[in-house]
């Protein structure tokens, strides 16, 4: 019996039936494992840090330290670009900022709202629209979502989850970033934290958040020329 890619557990077994305890600090919760929030069952094999990454809406109270945080934007900090432009930018506020992450929190739409604001950290993923000629960079979407996969994974790497939503009032975050339209454009914001207990979810978030996730076929997807 295994429980892949989970940093702190404990799998055992009470009346015959499989468990998959995930470990807090101070508390712990536990899920039947075939209801294990994070289970994948991939084609292929990947790695454990891929598969046991996933977008939570439950945090603890727990702040992401500033190393931490540090540390998952310098993963972002290397990942590709196009002609290495690097076009991403990142605007954050954690909780002991309150009224600035009030404010960023403000541009969320009502789901997102219902859920995110037990974020330790919320950000805004920002993209330079043009190359320094004035050119249209066509990638910059792309490589800001590169980026922050590897922001994800250096942080599932110490345990800290992200989750990044397109639901947000893109003309008041221009607003509230005081940001020129014509040179950026906001394209995703992130819920940053430490995995907290489903049932302090309202639904129909709490059903989807022990739902395990679902993926296409690679056939699908994966075309030879």
């Amino acid at each position: 019996m295994t429980c892949t890619g989970i940093r702190q557990v404990y799998v055992g077994n009470i009346n015959g039936i499989s468990q998959c305890y995930i470990l807090y600090i101070k508390n712990y919760y536990y899920l039947p494992m075939e209801q294990m929030i994070t289970k994948k069952t991939p084609e292929y094999p990947i790695i454990n840090l891929i598969q046991s990454r996933w977008s939570p809406r439950s945090f603890t109270e727990k702040p992401v330290s500033e190393a931490d945080l540090m540390s998952m934007f310098e993963a972002a900090r290397w990942s590709f670009s196009c002609a290495n432009y690097q076009p991403w930018n990142y605007y954050y506020a954690d909780q002991s900022h309150i009224e600035s992450f009030e404010t960023l929190y403000s541009c969320l739409d009502e789901g997102n709202k219902k859920w995110a604001h037990t974020a330790a950290v919320l950000l805004v993923g920002v993209i330079k629209k043009t190359f320094d000629n004035g050119k249209m960079n066509e990638w910059a979407k792309h490589d800001l979502g590169a980026a922050n996969m590897s922001f994800a994974l250096q942080g599932q790497s110490l345990s800290i989850y992200s989750h990044f939503m397109a639901g947000f009032d893109k003309e008041k975050t221009v607003e509230v970033l005081q940001l020129n339209p014509d040179e950026y454009e906001p394209v995703t914001f992130g819920a940053i934290g430490y995995l907290g207990e489903p049932d302090k979810l309202i639904e129909p978030y709490k059903t989807r958040e022990t739902t395990p996730g679902k993926r296409k076929p690679a056939k699908e997807f994966i075309h030879q020329v």
